[in-house]
């Protein structure tokens, strides 16, 4: 099923106290959610969706929906105020669905004809056949956010196996937004329980104290390399200055004793760059920070893109970025991003894809795969990691 429950709702007070529940939104408007599984003791992030009302009319509201569980596909919906859908499609497939349900809304749910007061249920049959129950339980306020708290449940079909599903959403009320969802589905195996919360803007930086250095390793193809291949730099943080760095960088492959002295702010937008004391405008420099990257300025929800122009010693090459969210890797809480290029060259056109893993407290890097289609030699690939 297609959605996690984002239950986009207007509640407007009519004069006897009781809610109206329906869809509001603007053109344009998008929101992000997230979504955790229970593990252990902890939540393990899973994914996210988005979704973003593309077209209205005095009855319809049009939607797009996309996931980081099927990259490449969105679906699109148009339903009514109350969150029934009357249409839905799949793209690229361009196949109209047969069970529309309310995945595809931002409600994720289909609201009664009438106002309801706390405690009110209501009962809603879906196109698939799907009966979900409801009701009202009140309004409470969560992290200074004043939410409509609203449960549903049902029992879900399996083939021979059957599922009890029950959800606890709360609604901002001044915005009708999703602010969190927690379900519980209880198979015969055993439970599932998963979070859902609304993605707030991540914004890199790049922050750290003077002495502060870390090692990069590169190895190829999964393998550590001779050191004839290896590749390697330290990375050193020499001087924190009014939102200033400077970083000092030494590389295997360099002469012996050359370092390169590139100064930037918390984004790593390079302002001043030298090679062993000699200005140098050949490359851009941001490979000689501890994000390799420069980070935008504007706050990332998962699936935000952008393009950031790298240069090198003879070439430029145009990066198309996608922040994929949080992350662990190596037992390190990070921000996931991912990088895509291409360039052409006398043999073809080459492509590379990089997926890098950022440490949440620091935005220095703790690891990036690498895969290079080279049109004349094939494939390589190589994972850098903190040594």
């Amino acid at each position: 099923m297609i959605g996690l429950v984002l239950g986009l709702m207007a509640l407007a007070a009519p004069t006897d106290g009781a809610l109206l529940l329906r869809i509001e939104a603007m053109v344009g408007e998008r929101m992000v959610f997230e979504q955790y599984t229970a593990k252990a003791d902890d939540w393990e992030y899973t994914g996210y969706e988005r979704i973003e009302l593309t077209a209205k009319t005095e009855d319809r509201l049009t939607w797009k929906l996309t996931s980081s569980a099927k990259p490449g596909t969105s679906w699109s919906s148009v339903s009514d105020t109350k969150g029934q859908v009357v249409m839905s499609k799949e793209r690229p497939a361009q196949q109209t669905m047969t069970k529309s349900g309310s995945s595809l809304v931002p409600s994720q749910m289909q609201f009664p004809e009438t106002p309801v007061d706390i405690g009110d249920e209501w009962t809603v049959t879906y196109a698939d056949g799907q009966k979900v129950y409801y009701r009202l339980e009140g309004v409470e306020t969560v992290n200074e956010t004043d939410c409509a708290k609203i449960l549903s449940w049902a029992t879900i079909n399996l083939g021979t196996a059957k599922a009890q599903v029950e959800s606890t959403c709360m609604i901002e009320v001044a915005t009708g937004w999703l602010y969190q969802r927690r379900t519980s589905q209880k198979f015969q195996l055993g439970e599932v329980v998963t979070w859902t919360r609304r993605a707030t803007p991540v914004k890199m930086r790049l922050s750290g104290k003077k002495g502060d250095t870390i090692k990069l390793v590169a190895e190829h193809a999964g393998r550590t390399p001779t050191k004839g291949e290896q590749f390697w730099s330290t990375i050193e943080l020499v001087k924190v200055s009014q939102g200033q760095f400077t970083w000092k960088t030494n590389r295997l492959n360099d002469e012996d004793g050359a370092f390169w002295t590139t100064v930037t702010d918390s984004r790593g937008v390079v302002s001043s760059l030298s090679n062993n004391g000699t200005t140098d405008k050949k490359v851009e420099g941001a490979t000689n920070t501890p994000a390799l990257i420069v980070f935008p300025e504007q706050g990332l929800l998962p699936g935000d893109s952008w393009v950031h122009t790298h240069g090198y010693d003879d070439y430029i090459l145009d990066y198309d970025y996608t922040f994929l969210g949080p992350e662990k890797a190596r037992g390190i809480d990070c921000w996931k991003i991912e990088g895509r290029a291409k360039w052409e060259d006398v043999h073809g056109m080459n492509s590379v894809v990089v997926v890098m893993w950022y440490e949440r407290s620091t935005g220095w890097i703790v690891m990036s795969a690498n895969r290079i289609d080279y049109k004349h030699r094939g494939l390589a690939t190589m994972t850098i990691v903190r040594g």
